[in-house]
């Protein structure tokens, strides 16, 4: 067994990535959970895969890090962070609206503060330049030293993938 497990998930969009990491998910953390009739399609669509990433990192607790879910089915919110939570910030009279990429540096933020042994990345760079998104991600591997990762991306990019053990296409 490897010392670090880095998988990219590809495939189009509406492929079920996110969906199958997020099944992952709440497997790996041990959340009961009743799939809708999509997801439980994408799971058995890709049964082999679920069951192939559900073993690779068993006994794995996971932080799933997003900018596409919206939190409106239960979630775990220790275990869950989402972009979208962070709107507006409100101090006494002043207000602050974030954009997309502010919400998501935020939210990857306080996923690192959490120190899971494993971070599904769902998309959750899509709003910075893909420099920065390799640079994080060495970052991770590299000075954080974080193991296990399952990283989920519409964008190619060679040097991302280079730091990725096995890539999945859906």
């Amino acid at each position: 067994m490897q010392n670090t497990r880095w998988t990219k998930l590809s495939g189009n969009s509406g492929s079920g990535k996110s969906t199958l990491a997020k099944l992952v998910c709440f497997a790996l953390n041990g959340i009961p959970y009743k799939p809708s009739k999509e997801e439980e399609s994408i799971h058995n669509k890709y049964l082999l895969i679920y069951r192939d990433l559900v073993e690779r990192y068993q006994g794995q607790p996971a932080i799933f890090v997003s900018s596409t879910f919206k939190p409106n089915c239960f979630f775990d919110p220790n275990k869950i962070c989402f972009a979208d939570k962070l709107n507006l910030l409100e101090i006494g009279e002043y207000k602050v609206e974030f954009s997309q990429g502010e919400r998501q540096r935020f939210v990857f933020l306080e996923a690192l503060s959490k120190q899971s042994s494993l971070m599904i990345l769902d998309e959750c760079f899509s709003g910075i330049p893909q420099q920065h998104e390799y640079d994080i991600l060495k970052w991770l591997k590299d000075k954080i030293k974080l193991k296990n990762c399952i990283y989920i991306s519409h964008r190619k990019a060679f040097e991302v993938e280079n730091l990725m053990d096995t890539e999945v296409r859906l």
